[in-house]
């Protein structure tokens, strides 16, 4: 993660934003997560963390939302791992993964993305 923004509440909810760097690349991310829906993950400036979620394009280099399941069950669920923890949702106890996270079978379409520290 290489900037923590303040959060932007919307019409959609509260959001917590940050920028990272994808992984062997300069290109950077927006990473805006719902935490009316999901749960805020604790992070500071360059910490490590794995993204699952909805990839938009735009000209900055594009943003992931999405990082949290779904209520209205219309987008495949995503996620934000950082430090071992799966932070996912308030209605779901976050995780702590003792290796690599491999995708489920048939989960196509949604990003994830492994950023730099």
């Amino acid at each position: 993660m290489t900037r923590l923004l303040s959060d932007e509440s919307g019409p959609s909810g509260t959001h917590q934003r940050f920028i990272v760097q994808v992984k062997g690349s300069a290109q950077t991310l927006l990473i805006e997560n719902n935490i009316d829906v999901g749960k805020r993950v604790p992070l500071v400036t360059g910490d490590a963390v794995v993204v699952h979620g909805e990839y938009i394009w735009n000209e900055q280099g594009g943003l992931i939302h999405f990082t949290h399941h779904d209520p209205d069950h219309s987008h495949e669920g995503g996620w934000i791992e950082s430090k071992g923890v799966r932070y996912s949702s308030q209605a779901t106890s976050d995780y702590r993964c003792d290796g690599p996270i491999a995708p489920a079978e048939g989960d196509r379409g949604a990003a994830v993305v492994r950023l730099a520290a």
